[in-house]
């Protein structure tokens, strides 16, 4: 698939049952380990290849957008250039943050203007929205993925009650039911299942 996508998402949440590790999200870890743990040992990295969200990096649209301030029309990160992260190739990003694209388990497949726009529609004046289907793609593939092995080694076949949707499956293969309808793993496969999750990454 070309440069290595680091879902971080695909394993720290929905994938494996938050309850199980009891947090709801994984946001802030990179900025605690390296503002507390490791100290000036960071440097700024390109915003369109890692941490990518697909948006408009110009300030013209929201977030947190307004018309009459100064910066309208440059760059959010104030440099004098700033690359096209709404059309960046999918094998030049590193990793994906879903936020803008809404996240995968939302399956939000529709898109609208943001001016009145929830998180229950893609903010098309942010985000292009042919490229959050293929961010979203790259997600539920990770899991589809995940699947796959996890039936390899278990046998339960309960694991394919979580891909039965019907909803966009060229994007959410099988894990949406219908807009905002989402089929849960962690639901669908054996308690017994989970045992065997270890295995899968004992290399």
């Amino acid at each position: 698939m070309g440069s290595l996508h680091l879902v971080m998402y695909a394993i720290l949440t929905h994938v494996i049952s938050l309850s199980r590790l009891d947090f709801d999200h994984s946001e802030g870890l990179l900025a605690y380990y390296y503002d507390i743990l490791r100290p000036n040992m960071w440097m700024e990295l390109n915003q369109c290849r890692y941490n990518h969200m697909g948006m408009d990096v110009l300030y013209r649209s929201q977030p947190s957008f307004r018309r009459k301030h100064p910066k309208v029309g440059k760059c959010r990160n104030n440099l004098d250039y700033c690359e096209d992260c709404m059309h960046t190739e999918m094998d030049e990003i590193y990793s994906i943050h879903y936020t803008q694209c809404r996240k995968p388990w939302n399956c939000v497949g529709v898109g609208s203007n943001s001016e009145g726009a929830d998180k229950k529609s893609i903010p098309e004046d942010s985000v292009h929205f042919p490229h959050c289907m293929e961010l979203l793609t790259i997600w539920h593939a990770h899991r589809q993925d995940l699947e796959t092995k996890l039936l390899a080694i278990s046998g339960d076949k309960s694991i394919e009650k979580g891909r039965g949707g019907d909803y966009k499956n060229e994007v959410f293969q099988g894990h949406c039911s219908s807009e905002g309808s989402y089929l849960e793993l962690s639901s669908a496969a054996q308690p017994e299942t989970w045992k065997l999750l270890p295995d899968l990454y004992a290399a």
